[in-house]
């Protein structure tokens, strides 16, 4: 009760008396208080950004960044406050972020603007109808039709950047068309080797032909004569017969390619849509369907980015795995509905014991998963410890009546020490909840300390 008390005096100090004490003792928790009564001001910057197409919670989560830095290198001494000095900060780290991320190849205006409708669309039909929504609901969504929903899903596609590492297939665009168009157009006929639609296409191309060159084609093709036996059938020249022979060929690769691509497009139209449809609601889902927490790919992505800044600025990150002890068994006892809530209870227990620039993830089953910026593993190792006594106290009476206590073990690794990438952080992470697992329940290892 008495540090409840002191937590509360400590938020209720003047601004400037806060700057003070956390300026001589650099206290986390000060800075926690800080942070809190600038909340606001962090949403404010970052929804100035959300022109950029950026989630608003990436843009939040940068923001959040620059609000640390400026606390620490705020000097209250100075006659300037603190909300003016904090917001180019909180910007230029939302800026950086941004260039970070742009598109090595600029999108179009009218794209990107199309863009930013289906994505929010996207995002607030997800989210009101609980399910990604078809492509009829996109459309009375965004004021547009379908088939520029379709077309705006399918373009942004072309100015996505492959990753150089990917395998070529060896292929080029022409292997994309099912009609063997060297067949067709050979120098002499292959007698048997054209199916019915081909010849279909084949003839329906010939006839747009003018009459003379439908006449050579067939001398040459079907009746097998030479040039100068066309010549002479014809009452023309050779050079003449060669240069109808050349022209001819040229309008039906042209004829053929555009039909074959006609056809193409129809059949796959269906198909595309449903990838599209599926890949927009996958990237604009990062959050877990049981907990509302991040996913384990968001929570990587995150931690990517996160590392690479952290190289950048020279500053240690954090790592904590939270796995819950014995929950095969308690799935047992108690079903798989009270087993679900009891991962949400476990959730929500993470997030309140974190701070607001903290990021928690459910990893995997019964894994959760948090990343502190600008932690290293004594702040890790005392995050995880409040963390692991907050769910041993944890009230399950209104979960399940009979139910037991349940506890949780921890693995702690950080940036640069145990690891100085997103894969080496993590991998030491699991190395260090191994470890605390073999220990016993409750039980909280620093991969510094294996």
């Amino acid at each position: 009760m008495r540090a409840n008390q002191g937590s509360t005096q400590r938020r209720e100090l003047p601004l400037r008396e806060l700057f003070e004490r956390y300026a001589d003792s650099r206290d986390s928790l000060l800075r926690d208080q800080i942070i809190a009564r600038h909340a606001a001001l962090v949403q404010k910057v970052a929804r100035s950004f959300l022109a950029s197409g950026e989630p608003l919670e990436d843009l939040v989560q940068e923001g959040y960044v620059g609000l640390i830095k400026a606390i620490d290198s705020y000097d209250v001494r100075r006659d300037l406050k603190f909300a003016t000095y904090a917001t180019p900060t909180i910007s230029g780290e939302i800026r950086h972020y941004l260039r970070d991320r742009r598109s090595l190849i600029r999108e179009p205006g009218w794209l990107h603007e199309s863009a930013q409708q289906v994505a929010r669309g996207l995002e607030r039909l997800t989210q009101v109808m609980d399910r990604p929504p078809s492509l009829s609901d996109l459309a009375r969504e965004t004021g547009l039709n379908e088939e520029q929903v379709l077309d705006v899903m399918r373009t942004r596609s072309v100015f996505r950047v492959a990753s150089l590492d990917t395998e070529a297939d060896g292929t080029d665009g022409d292997e994309t068309i099912a009609l063997d168009r060297r067949k067709l157009l050979a120098q002499e006929e292959v007698p048997g080797q054209l199916s019915a639609e081909d010849k279909i296409v084949l003839d329906e191309a010939i006839r747009k032909l003018k009459g003379l060159e439908r006449r050579v084609i067939y001398y040459l093709f079907y009746r097998e004569l030479n040039q100068t036996e066309i010549a002479q059938q014809l009452g023309i020249s050779c050079n003449y017969v060669s240069h109808l022979v050349r022209t001819a060929l040229k309008k039906l690769r042209q004829v053929l390619v555009t039909e074959e691509l006609r056809e193409a497009h129809l059949q796959s139209k269906a198909e595309v849509t449903r990838e599209a449809i599926a890949e927009a609601s996958q990237l604009s889902s990062p959050f877990d369907d049981l907990t509302g927490l991040l996913t384990a790919r968001s929570f990587r992505e995150r931690l990517e980015a996160e590392v690479l800044r952290a190289s950048r600025y020279t500053h240690e990150v954090c790592v904590v795995l939270v796995d819950v002890d014995n929950f095969a068994g308690f799935n047992h006892q108690h079903g798989f509905t009270r087993s679900d809530r009891l991962l949400q209870l476990i959730g929500r227990l993470i997030r309140r014991n974190v701070r607001k620039v903290d990021l928690v993830a459910r990893y995997a089953g019964d894994t959760f998963a948090l990343l502190l910026p600008r932690s290293g593993s004594l702040g890790g190792q005392a995050v995880a410890q409040r963390i692991l006594a907050a769910i041993a106290e944890a009230d399950l009476s209104a979960l399940a009546p009979r139910a037991a206590g349940v506890t949780a073990c921890a693995g702690v690794a950080s940036f640069p020490g145990d690891g100085t990438s997103r894969e080496g952080l993590i991998a030491a992470a699991f190395a260090a909840l191994t470890a605390a697992k073999k220990a016993g329940p409750g039980t909280v290892v620093a991969h510094a300390d294996l």
